[in-house]
């Protein structure tokens, strides 16, 4: 039988004073941008654009392919340059989409209306997550579409929303809880209708 070395594990510091008092910014638009077609568990995104093609904010640049991915927008406008391997923070080349910024071409954005938790039905919410290419904030990135379509034998009666960060330095969460409490509070009755419970 093995013993510990040490008793309660590392705990870090933490360093979030550096941030939590500090409201967002949005970040100046880059010259260029890489966009990977593998962002997340399963299969990656099969790209719909080709060199030369003008994009625009918001626009699907790759779709899903299969249950378990999720489809790619570009953040800017924009010509595609390139669509190869390109190198990514995960250390490996990818399949990815390179677009040069082109600030002139944004008259046109691709921008999801609002939906209303009142009247939507579980099938469009999920089906808008999908579309969204909204994913989990985890390694995996899991596409949040799947997790709001549980086993139909699964019953869920509570649903837990998590505002912890337990790694150093982030304090994202905090400032969004701070800053926009009403779209956290419209996103949770839109998760609730989704996956049909009442317990928060």
């Amino acid at each position: 039988m093995s013993s510990k070395t040490f008793s309660g594990g590392i705990h870090p510091k933490e360093y979030k004073e550096l941030t939590e008092h500090l409201a967002f910014e949005t970040i100046p638009i880059p010259d260029e941008i890489t966009l990977p077609l593998s962002q997340h568990l399963g299969k990656e995104a099969k790209a719909l654009v080709k060199k030369g093609d003008e994009v625009h904010p918001g626009q699907m640049v790759a779709q899903a392919e299969g249950f378990i991915s999720a489809p790619i927008h570009s953040s800017i406008a924009g010509k595609v340059i390139s669509l190869g391997k390109e190198h990514t923070s995960s250390g490996f080349p990818k399949d990815s989409i390179v677009i040069k910024t082109n600030e002139t071409a944004e008259s046109q954005k691709f921008l999801f209306t609002g939906l209303n938790p009142d009247t939507v039905t579980p099938d469009e919410i999920r089906e808008r997550v999908a579309l969204a290419g909204i994913v989990g904030q985890g390694g995996a990135a899991f596409p949040t579409a799947v997790k709001l379509t549980p086993p139909k034998d699964k019953i869920i009666d509570v649903v837990i929303l998590n505002g912890c960060e337990c790694e150093p330095y982030l304090t994202r969460d905090f400032r969004f809880m701070i800053e926009r409490p009403d779209d956290l509070i419209s996103g949770l009755k839109l998760i609730m209708k989704a996956l049909g419970v009442n317990r928060v």
